[in-house]
C-alpha cells in the first residue's frame, strides 16, 4: 500500500528553461568586475560555465555530488589570484543564483494538486541539486512548503540520483519502506529507474514518449497525478 509520494523537484514540481546567456548573467559578471576581474562578458561565460562543467561531468560519472559553494570558492581564487573574502563569495553566489532562478517557472494549479495529495499521502522531495537553498526558496515562493515533510537533496547526502544512497536516506528520514513509496520524476534514469532499483513504485513525467515505460506509469504533468491515483 502506498503511503508516501516522493517528488523530484526541477522539471517535476517546477519547470526550468535555461537563462539566455546573451544577457542573463550580466549582474554576476558585474560583481566580478567590481572585484577587479577584467575579462569581458563572453569570456566570463566561457570561463564560469566551462569551469562548472568540469565538476558536472565528474559528478555524472561518479554520482558524487558537488556543492555550488565549493565551486564558487575555487573559481574566485583563480580569477582573483587570491583568497576571496567571505562577503565576496556570498555576493557572487547570491547574484548568480538569482540569475539562474530566472529560468524557473511555476504550475498555476500546483498548490491545489499537492493539497489533494497531502490529504491522502505523506509527501517529500528527493532532488539532485548543487545548492539546496534554491529548492526551499521556490517552495516558499509558491507557498507549498507546508505540504512536504522532508526535502532530501543530493548535495546534503553527497550522492545524486540514481545512486541508492539518496533513496535510502529518504527512507530513513520518513521511517518507511520502499514498498510504501511512489516516486514521481521526469528523468528515466535518475528518477524512474533509480526509484525502481530500490524497490519503490515509480511514475515518469514523460514528454518524449518513452516506450519502455508502461502507459500506466506515465503522465505528462504532475498535475495529472491525483487523477491517476483516483483521488480527484
Amino acid at each position: 500500500m502506498i503511503t508516501h509520494i516522493l517528488f523530484d523537484f526541477f522539471e517535476t514540481l517546477v519547470q526550468y528553461t535555461p537563462v539566455n546567456n546573451f544577457d542573463g548573467y550580466k549582474r554576476s559578471h558585474q560583481v566580478l568586475e567590481r572585484y577587479g576581474v577584467s575579462f569581458d562578458y563572453c569570456s566570463y561565460l566561457d570561463q564560469w560555465f566551462g569551469f562548472i562543467e568540469v565538476f558536472e561531468l565528474t559528478a555524472r560519472r561518479s554520482l558524487r555530488e558537488y556543492a555550488l559553494g565549493d565551486v564558487v570558492v575555487i573559481f574566485l581564487r583563480r580569477v582573483l589570484n587570491r583568497e576571496p573574502h567571505s562577503y565576496e563569495i556570498a555576493l557572487y553566489m547570491d547574484t548568480y543564483t538569482r540569475e539562474w532562478n530566472m529560468g524557473v517557472t511555476y504550475f498555476n494549479e500546483l498548490s491545489n494538486c499537492l493539497e489533494i495529495l497531502a490529504d491522502h499521502y505523506k509527501l517529500g522531495i528527493v532532488s539532485n541539486t548543487i545548492h539546496s537553498p534554491q529548492i526551499y526558496y521556490h517552495l516558499k515562493n509558491i507557498e507549498v512548503h507546508r505540504y512536504f515533510e522532508h526535502v532530501i537533496t543530493s548535495v546534503d547526502v553527497g550522492r545524486r540520483k540514481p545512486h541508492q544512497s539518496i533513496f535510502q536516506a529518504t527512507l530513513i528520514a520518513f521511517n518507511t519502506t520502499p514498498e510504501q513509496c511512489l516516486f514521481v520524476g521526469d528523468s528515466f534514469e535518475a528518477d524512474y529507474r533509480g526509484a525502481k532499483s530500490i524497490g519503490m513504485k515509480a511514475v515518469l513525467i514523460d514528454l518524449n514518449g518513452t516506450d519502455v515505460v508502461p502507459s500506466t506509469e506515465k503522465i505528462s504533468s504532475v498535475l495529472e497525478l491525483p487523477h491517476m491515483l483516483s483521488i480527484t
